[in-house]
């Protein structure tokens, strides 16, 4: 698949900020590189136009020519510089791993949370909320990996008029960016 000069120059440019994110932190998986990428450097570096994927593609870039290492630590991939000194290596792993463990960990109860106050927003509007989330079938269960049912976080309507299932960002590759950091940009 051939680039634009536009994306060329944004996967170049997110190359770098990557690069300089793995320098910083020695060794990170890449949900915490795209997470530092989106909230501190890509909406000082106007232009992005599909941040989440320019990181994303950056990475997988960076990895097949060498320019940094993938090693696997408790399912999941983390990366870091080829040189970089063993003795700072395992530093990081052991600085770095459980941190990520405790945010990804917190990130399913704050997710229950959210879900939670959403409900009880609805509610509060005057929106009907059933107690149980509803499942509903996979549209496309052949090529899915995971169950064939989907449960919506927060369901609610007002009869006749509307009904709105919204999905809450909890999960591993999921997360979520503060309203205000990205208000001044039009980021996807």
């Amino acid at each position: 698949m051939r680039r634009g000069p536009a994306a060329e120059q944004q996967l170049q440019a997110a190359k770098s900020l990557v690069r300089r994110e793995v320098l910083r932190q020695v060794i990170a998986p890449l949900r915490a590189i795209a997470t530092r990428m989106v909230l501190y450097y890509v909406p000082r570096t106007k232009g992005f136009t599909r941040p989440w994927i320019s990181v994303r593609n950056a990475v997988a870039g960076l990895r097949e020519s060498g320019a940094i290492v993938g090693e696997e630590i408790d399912d999941v991939l983390w990366y870091h510089l080829p040189r970089v000194k063993r003795d700072k290596l395992d530093e990081a792993r052991q600085r770095n791993v459980p941190v990520y463990a405790a945010w990804i960990k917190s990130l399913g109860r704050g997710g229950a949370h959210a879900e939670e106050l959403w409900r009880a927003a609805f509610r509060g509007a005057g929106w009907i909320v059933p107690v149980k989330q509803p499942l509903v079938p996979c549209p496309d269960p052949a090529k899915s990996t995971h169950k064939k049912d989907h449960e919506i976080d927060v369901f609610a309507s007002l009869p006749a008029q509307y009904s709105v299932a919204c999905e809450v960002r909890n999960g591993i590759g999921e997360g979520w960016v503060g309203p205000d950091v990205v208000r001044d940009f039009k980021l996807t």
